[in-house]
């Protein structure tokens, strides 16, 4: 689990690029259990059989952190039980088999996130963010992203 972080209670991360890391089973970019903090963090190319992107597992925080391009065959970018998202854009991942190829969520509170569908909860969006060059791997947002 964890392919290029794992997270217990109380750890954070922060202003990182989580990027090009497979897990078996688990959170491609990252698996944070029973809390964990990530802040300014970009999670980018990671893969795994379930949260491609990042597993977050009974809590967690994700705060201004970019997720995509991740892929898992369930749960493309984010799957969190009980845990908080905030600000944060979840764009462009994949599930191939089943499930929410960007966020899925139990029980979990998510605000001001854009994301290409659009998740329950205070201030979210489901527009285009407007990277600046995401195929070259610039994800900047563009002058007058509505992420901003």
């Amino acid at each position: 689990m964890g392919g290029g972080a794992v997270l217990t209670p109380s750890a954070g991360v922060e202003s990182c690029i989580l990027g090009g890391n497979t897990a078996r089973y688990e959170g491609g970019g990252a698996f944070a259990m029973d809390g964990g903090i990530f802040n300014n963090c970009a999670v980018i190319g990671n893969s795994a059989e379930m949260g491609g992107g990042i597993r977050l597992w009974e809590g967690g925080t994700l705060n201004n952190c970019s997720i995509t391009k991740n892929s898992a065959k369930y749960q493309g970018g984010v799957f969190m039980d009980n845990a908080t998202m905030n600000n944060c854009i979840v764009w462009d991942n994949t599930a191939t088999e089943s499930g929410e190829n960007n966020i899925a969520e139990s029980g979990s509170t998510i605000r001001y996130t854009c994301s290409d569908t659009l998740p329950p909860g205070a201030g979210n969006i489901n527009s285009e963010p407007l990277f600046i060059d995401a195929t070259n791997g610039n994800y900047q947002l563009q002058h007058g992203a509505p992420c901003i």
